[in-house]
């Protein structure tokens, strides 16, 4: 009878190293998430428009992740049909405000520091 060995330690430490790589990654997300959203409030935008920004980005990726957990694509299929989805998405979104994304940034806000705006 041969051992089973388990490659990377116990499933604790497996655990743990999942859990502290899914956090760290959850952090840098919501920095670029905050410099981004910082950067469209520098730009003029409202919160509404970098909400409707943030689910032009977002919202691509649901149908592609059940593909993933019924095991139809793989788990690259979803990174790259969501960079492929992401970019007419985000087109879409700014096609449907065009007057707002076409016209100058006092047109619709931007003034002073992005400080003020942020805050």
């Amino acid at each position: 009878m041969q051992a089973e060995v388990s490659i990377g330690g116990s499933h604790s430490t497996r655990a743990r190293r999942f859990l502290r790589h899914f956090f760290a990654m959850l952090l840098v997300m919501m920095l670029g998430m905050c410099v981004l959203g910082a950067w469209m409030r520098y730009r003029g935008h409202s919160w509404e428009r970098g909400g409707e920004m943030a689910a032009a980005m977002s919202v691509p990726v649901l149908p592609l992740l059940v593909l993933y957990g019924f095991d139809v694509i793989p788990a690259r299929g979803v990174l790259g049909g969501q960079m492929m989805l992401m970019i007419p998405a985000m087109l879409a979104a700014m096609l449907y405000r065009k007057e707002e994304y076409s016209s100058p940034h006092t047109a619709h806000g931007h003034r002073g520091s992005w400080f003020a705006h942020v805050h």
